[in-house]
């Protein structure tokens, strides 16, 4: 048991909450004996490094070498001089020491602990009290990453950072030298989805115990600074690209010098070595937490990377597309029941996560296959539409158009006579009526994309705007090309794959 611990901060008191946004203790400096009694969570699991040599082998294993992102230092496995537990802390020490090691040359030498394949977590909070260094070109790190990565490699398994420090502030906040981030990673996030960084600062990071903590629960993620939320992140949507944040994680403590982040400003070896202490971990379940993970999804589309489990009946399948038949396949997608095409779910190829959808065949004629995905209507309003599209063609036209019926009637006429959104030359948008009001266009000559994809993932987006709607169809044509999809390009092979992945449509605000 540690002894003689000391609490700094005005009004202290053992009763705030692990849900609360507002702190009831201003910045406790360092925390009692005792562990805190938190209203929502219990204490399950803790490392209070209450023994001397190495740290615990049964908790923590090590990185070796050189890891990544163009750092400096060459992590040590298991030498007292670079992580070692005394006097009741965790000490990882980096110091420098130029030399050459599995082909690389080092300018220092320091420690990487984690827990993977010995301890993980899921949903709780964990608090680290901790001094961190602080100098140009030193780079701590208290982060969790997955123990497996059920959703593909970093970042689409999620990636969560508690603490981050780099010397001049690598996120811009103003407080510099004093500053700590903290962030998560996602599929979303490197694909251009903007999450921003949290900071905060104290000006005793070094040469004081500070509370580093993560609350995170079903649908949130919040990470402390001395029990002060500087980071949240919610979840919006029940896909893994946004949210893979549901499966086990370990953590990782390290000490890094220089590289992408910690070496902007270059290093400052004047006063090595730098040292981290850690007093304690401790790991406290929610007694309380939302009933289920799953959140309104904005998107409209579902299981839209394909990962999940499709409901009943739901498969990608073959079917009429005329008339009311479409009913029968809301929130599936189809293709024309025509001999020689294949429509299914592909494990081979994926732009994120481990699957995506195929479409197959020779597609000798405009009129031989379609692929729909039939919706039930939405408000008037804008939406935005989105998807990923590769071919293992060099050269592959293919054209897509958005359908849908206002009533009744506009259901059951022939698809070819329904009104659709046509995407001019000069990206204006009007609406096609059909031939049901004595118009001479139908969906064949109607567009929002007419173009060609490639062998990479290529991505599509558009903005359009329905009027109120009872059912709106997504309907693809690969091999067909120009305003009028009459227009067919057979594949020069006799035969073409096109692979889909990650659909969104969502209302825009």
């Amino acid at each position: 048991m540690k002894l003689n611990t000391i609490a700094l901060g005005l009004c202290m008191t053992f009763c705030w909450s692990c849900s609360s946004d507002e702190p009831i203790v201003d910045y406790p400096i360092y925390i009692d004996d005792n562990a805190i009694n938190y209203d929502d969570c219990r204490l399950v699991w803790s490392e209070e490094f209450d023994y001397e040599g190495l740290p615990n082998s049964d908790i923590w294993d090590y990185e070796e070498g050189y890891k990544r992102n163009f750092e400096l230092q060459d992590y040590k496995r298991e030498e007292q001089k670079y992580s070692r537990v005394e006097n009741g802390k965790l000490i990882l020490e980096a110091h420098k020491d130029p030399h050459q090691s599995n082909n690389y040359d080092f300018e220092y030498s320091s420690a990487s602990l984690l827990t993977k394949g010995k301890k993980t977590f899921k949903y709780g909070r964990i608090d680290i009290a901790a001094k961190i260094p602080t100098a140009r070109g030193i780079f701590p790190v208290f982060g969790m990453l997955p123990e497996e990565n059920a959703y593909g490699n970093w970042p689409a398994s999620g990636e969560i950072t508690i603490m981050e420090y780099t010397w001049g502030s690598y996120y811009g906040n103003q407080h510099q030298k004093n500053t700590i981030s903290a962030f998560v990673c996602t599929e979303n996030s490197e694909n251009g989805a903007s999450i921003k960084p949290g900071t905060g600062n104290a000006t005793t990071l070094e040469g004081a115990y500070h509370l580093y903590s993560i609350v995170w629960k079903k649908k949130r993620i919040q990470i402390l600074l001395d029990n002060k939320v500087v980071f949240t992140y919610d979840k919006t949507s029940n896909s893994y690209a946004g949210w893979p944040f549901d499966k086990d994680f370990h953590l990782l403590i390290s000490l890094a010098v220089g590289g992408v982040k910690g070496g902007t400003w270059g290093v400052d070896d004047t006063d090595y070595p730098k040292r981290m202490e850690i007093d304690y971990i401790r790991y406290y379940e929610l007694i309380n937490d939302d009933a289920t993970d799953e959140v309104e999804d904005p998107n409209l589309i579902k299981n839209a990377g394909f990962e999940d489990a499709f409901e009943a009946g739901k498969e990608p399948s073959k079917g009429d597309f005329n008339r009311t038949a479409v009913l029968d396949h809301l929130y599936e997608w189809y293709i024309r029941n025509t001999e020689g095409y294949e429509v299914s779910v592909d494990n081979s190829e994926k732009h994120s996560g481990t699957k995506s959808l195929l479409v197959q065949g020779p597609f000798k004629n405009w009129w031989d296959v379609d692929l729909a995905y039939p919706i039930e209507g939405v408000p008037a309003g804008k939406y935005t539409f989105s998807f990923w599209l590769k071919t293992d063609q060099d050269v592959a036209q293919f054209t897509t158009a958005i359908t849908f019926c206002e009533d009744d009637a506009d259901v059951a006429e022939d698809y070819h006579n329904q009104k659709s959104v046509v995407i001019n030359d000069d990206g204006t948008q009007t609406i096609s009526l059909g031939k049901r009001n004595n118009k001479a266009d139908d969906v064949s000559s109607t567009k929002i994309y007419s173009t060609t994809p490639g062998t990479e993932w290529t991505k599509y987006l558009i903005t359009v705007e329905l009027p109120e709607t009872k059912l709106v169809k997504f309907v693809f044509k690969p091999c067909t090309k120009g305003t009028n999809w009459h227009t067919a390009l057979p594949p020069a092979n006799g035969s073409a794959r096109y692979w889909f992945d990650d659909f969104s449509f969502e209302k825009v605000d």
